[in-house]
Protein backbone atom coordinates (compact mmCIF):
# COMPACT_ATOMS: atom_id res chain seq x y z
CA UNK A 1 0.00 0.00 0.00
CA UNK A 2 1.70 3.46 -0.83
CA UNK A 3 1.39 5.92 1.97
CA UNK A 4 0.32 9.61 1.07
CA UNK A 5 1.75 12.54 2.36
CA UNK A 6 -1.27 14.66 1.33
CA UNK A 7 -5.22 14.29 0.85
CA UNK A 8 -4.63 15.58 -2.88
CA UNK A 9 -2.26 12.25 -3.65
CA UNK A 10 -5.09 9.94 -2.52
CA UNK A 11 -7.78 11.48 -4.75
CA UNK A 12 -5.36 11.82 -7.72
CA UNK A 13 -4.26 8.89 -10.38
CA UNK A 14 -2.38 7.97 -13.69
CA UNK A 15 -4.37 6.93 -16.65
CA UNK A 16 -3.30 3.50 -15.95
CA UNK A 17 -5.13 3.75 -12.07
CA UNK A 18 -7.83 5.71 -14.24
CA UNK A 19 -8.37 2.46 -16.39
CA UNK A 20 -7.58 0.07 -13.60
CA UNK A 21 -10.15 1.59 -11.18
CA UNK A 22 -12.74 1.69 -14.57
CA UNK A 23 -12.49 -1.74 -14.89
CA UNK A 24 -13.61 -2.66 -11.32
CA UNK A 25 -15.73 -0.25 -11.02
CA UNK A 26 -17.28 1.57 -14.10
CA UNK A 27 -19.90 3.35 -12.72
CA UNK A 28 -17.13 5.66 -10.51
CA UNK A 29 -16.26 7.50 -14.37
CA UNK A 30 -18.89 9.94 -13.32
CA UNK A 31 -16.74 10.99 -10.92
CA UNK A 32 -13.25 10.96 -12.81
CA UNK A 33 -12.50 14.31 -13.77
CA UNK A 34 -8.71 15.63 -15.65
CA UNK A 35 -6.53 16.85 -12.95
CA UNK A 36 -4.27 19.81 -14.84
CA UNK A 37 -1.14 21.72 -12.89
CA UNK A 38 1.21 23.76 -14.17
CA UNK A 39 3.36 20.58 -15.01
CA UNK A 40 0.34 18.71 -16.71
CA UNK A 41 -0.40 21.38 -18.71
CA UNK A 42 2.39 22.44 -20.32
CA UNK A 43 3.82 18.91 -20.90
CA UNK A 44 0.21 17.57 -21.66
CA UNK A 45 0.61 15.03 -19.63
CA UNK A 46 -2.58 13.40 -18.35
CA UNK A 47 -3.84 12.96 -14.91
CA UNK A 48 -7.00 12.60 -13.28
CA UNK A 49 -8.79 12.76 -9.85
CA UNK A 50 -12.09 11.78 -7.73
CA UNK A 51 -13.83 15.14 -7.62
CA UNK A 52 -16.89 13.69 -5.17
CA UNK A 53 -18.70 17.19 -4.72
CA UNK A 54 -22.29 16.08 -5.66
CA UNK A 55 -21.57 12.58 -4.97
CA UNK A 56 -24.22 10.38 -4.16
CA UNK A 57 -24.19 8.88 -0.79
CA UNK A 58 -25.04 5.33 -1.53
CA UNK A 59 -21.94 4.98 -4.86
CA UNK A 60 -19.72 5.72 -1.80
CA UNK A 61 -21.47 2.67 0.02
CA UNK A 62 -20.82 0.42 -2.89
CA UNK A 63 -17.76 1.24 -4.47
CA UNK A 64 -14.63 -0.46 -2.14
CA UNK A 65 -12.45 2.21 -3.93
CA UNK A 66 -14.36 5.29 -2.78
CA UNK A 67 -15.37 3.77 0.92
CA UNK A 68 -11.03 2.80 1.02
CA UNK A 69 -9.66 6.17 -0.28
CA UNK A 70 -12.40 8.78 1.86
CA UNK A 71 -11.38 7.30 5.00
CA UNK A 72 -8.06 7.37 3.96
CA UNK A 73 -8.10 10.96 3.90
CA UNK A 74 -10.29 11.11 6.98
CA UNK A 75 -7.79 9.38 9.03
CA UNK A 76 -4.71 11.60 7.10
CA UNK A 77 -7.12 14.39 8.34
CA UNK A 78 -7.62 13.25 11.91
CA UNK A 79 -4.04 13.15 12.41
CA UNK A 80 -3.39 16.42 12.02
CA UNK A 81 -1.82 18.63 14.34
CA UNK A 82 -4.08 21.49 12.75
CA UNK A 83 -7.30 22.26 13.83
CA UNK A 84 -8.56 23.38 10.48
CA UNK A 85 -7.23 20.20 8.97
CA UNK A 86 -9.12 18.14 11.52
CA UNK A 87 -12.41 19.97 11.01
CA UNK A 88 -12.69 18.96 7.09
CA UNK A 89 -12.05 15.24 8.63
CA UNK A 90 -16.00 15.54 8.93
CA UNK A 91 -16.01 16.35 4.74
CA UNK A 92 -13.53 13.23 3.82
CA UNK A 93 -14.72 13.15 0.22
CA UNK A 94 -14.14 16.97 -0.85
CA UNK A 95 -10.62 18.67 -1.84
CA UNK A 96 -9.18 20.74 1.50
CA UNK A 97 -9.45 23.63 -0.83
CA UNK A 98 -11.01 23.94 -3.97
CA UNK A 99 -12.43 26.87 -5.42
CA UNK A 100 -14.05 25.44 -8.61
CA UNK A 101 -15.70 27.24 -11.14
CA UNK A 102 -19.07 25.91 -12.41
CA UNK A 103 -18.42 27.08 -16.02
CA UNK A 104 -15.54 28.02 -18.53
CA UNK A 105 -12.51 28.92 -17.33
CA UNK A 106 -8.80 29.91 -18.34
CA UNK A 107 -5.80 28.18 -16.63
CA UNK A 108 -2.86 29.81 -16.17
CA UNK A 109 0.76 27.91 -15.05
CA UNK A 110 1.80 29.17 -11.78
CA UNK A 111 5.39 28.20 -12.63
CA UNK A 112 7.36 28.24 -16.22
CA UNK A 113 9.83 28.18 -17.65
CA UNK A 114 12.37 31.52 -17.69
CA UNK A 115 13.33 30.42 -21.20
CA UNK A 116 9.42 30.60 -22.83
CA UNK A 117 9.11 33.93 -24.35
CA UNK A 118 5.10 33.47 -23.12
CA UNK A 119 3.17 32.59 -20.36
CA UNK A 120 1.15 29.46 -21.56
CA UNK A 121 -2.76 29.40 -20.80
CA UNK A 122 -5.61 27.88 -22.14
CA UNK A 123 -9.35 27.57 -21.79
CA UNK A 124 -10.90 24.64 -19.79
CA UNK A 125 -14.07 23.16 -19.31
CA UNK A 126 -15.80 22.77 -16.02
CA UNK A 127 -15.17 19.08 -16.08
CA UNK A 128 -11.29 20.03 -16.02
CA UNK A 129 -10.25 20.45 -12.20
CA UNK A 130 -7.00 22.71 -11.63
CA UNK A 131 -4.63 21.96 -9.25
CA UNK A 132 -3.03 24.76 -6.97
CA UNK A 133 -0.52 24.50 -9.20
CA UNK A 134 -2.21 26.64 -11.61
CA UNK A 135 -4.02 29.87 -11.48
CA UNK A 136 -8.03 30.24 -12.73
CA UNK A 137 -10.03 33.08 -14.37
CA UNK A 138 -13.78 32.24 -13.96
CA UNK A 139 -16.16 32.62 -16.48
CA UNK A 140 -13.55 33.79 -19.15
CA UNK A 141 -13.68 34.94 -22.61
CA UNK A 142 -12.13 36.15 -25.47
CA UNK A 143 -11.72 39.41 -24.13
CA UNK A 144 -10.63 38.45 -20.62
CA UNK A 145 -8.33 35.71 -22.93
CA UNK A 146 -6.77 39.09 -24.60
CA UNK A 147 -6.55 41.51 -21.31
CA UNK A 148 -4.80 38.53 -19.62
CA UNK A 149 -2.39 37.91 -21.94
CA UNK A 150 -1.09 41.88 -21.80
CA UNK A 151 -0.84 41.15 -18.16
CA UNK A 152 1.25 38.65 -18.62
CA UNK A 153 3.89 40.11 -21.08
CA UNK A 154 3.90 42.70 -18.31
CA UNK A 155 4.66 39.98 -15.69
CA UNK A 156 7.19 38.23 -17.62
CA UNK A 157 9.21 41.21 -16.52
CA UNK A 158 8.24 41.16 -12.95
CA UNK A 159 7.53 38.19 -11.71
CA UNK A 160 9.83 36.45 -9.19
CA UNK A 161 12.22 32.98 -9.73
CA UNK A 162 11.67 29.84 -8.22
CA UNK A 163 14.59 27.52 -8.84
CA UNK A 164 15.11 28.59 -12.22
CA UNK A 165 11.81 29.03 -12.75
CA UNK A 166 9.11 31.69 -13.89
CA UNK A 167 6.85 31.48 -10.65
CA UNK A 168 3.53 33.62 -11.33
CA UNK A 169 2.06 35.75 -8.75
CA UNK A 170 -1.46 37.82 -9.29
CA UNK A 171 -0.17 40.32 -6.53
CA UNK A 172 3.36 41.65 -7.54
Amino acid sequence: MVICRTTVEIFLMTIDEKDEILKKEPNLSKYIRPYLGSIEFINRKERYCFWLKDVNPSDIRNSAILKHRIENVRQLRLSSSAAPTRKKANTPYLFFYAPHPEDTYLLVPRVSSERRRYIPMGFMNKNTIASDAALIVPNATLLSFWCYAIKCSYVLGSSYKWETKERLSLFK
